[in-house]
C-alpha cells in the first residue's frame, strides 16, 4: 500500500537539526556512528560505520521524513534533495 512502511523499512531519528540562515537548508545527522545511544529500554545501540554502505552503494531512495510520516517528505536521495 502506498505511503505505508514495509517490513524491510527501518526507522531512524536524529536529535539535532539546524536551519540555514536563508531558511532553505536543514543540516543534521541521521546516524551517529561508533557512539553508544541513550538507554533504549534496557539496551544501548552502537552503529558501525559500514552500516549503510550497501544501501548507498545500491542507490536506494533514502527519504528524510517529518515524524516518520511518509506523506511528509523533507528530501529524497533520488530527487537530489537529500545528501
Amino acid at each position: 500500500m502506498k505511503g505505508q512502511l514495509s517490513t524491510d523499512d527501518e526507522i531512524r531519528t536524529y536529535t539535532e537539526c539546524r536551519v540555514s540562515a536563508d531558511g532553505k537548508h536543514l543540516t543534521g545527522h541521521a546516524i551517529v556512528f561508533n557512539s553508544l545511544s541513550v538507554d533504549l529500554g534496557g539496551f544501548r545501540e552502537l552503529i558501525n560505520h559500514t552500516a549503510v554502505d550497501r544501501t548507498l552503494t545500491e542507490g536506494a531512495d533514502v527519504r528524510a521524513l517529518i515524524d516518520h510520516e511518509t506523506s511528509k517528505v523533507l528530501g529524497r536521495t533520488r530527487a537530489g534533495t537529500l545528501t
